[in-house]
């Protein structure tokens, strides 16, 4: 089961195949958001397989790095 908490101004869940489009230009589309970490701009390739980690290791048991 996905693990989500919910609150009434915040929700994480875990990361789906439809943040792969939709998290690039939030991401990435400003300095002050990626400047220290990774201190780059990442390619859309690069934002694509990190999201696509993340997918999958919060398949098995639900633990992982989680969406807000």
């Amino acid at each position: 089961m996905p693990h989500r908490l919910e609150t009434k101004r915040l929700i994480l869940r875990q990361f789906i195949k439809e943040d792969i489009v939709a998290a690039y230009p939030v991401l990435e589309g400003h300095p002050d958001v990626w400047k220290f970490d990774p201190g780059y701009q990442r390619s859309t390739e690069e934002r694509e397989a990190l999201i696509q980690k993340y997918i999958l290791t919060n398949s098995d048991d639900g633990c992982g790095m989680m969406a807000v």
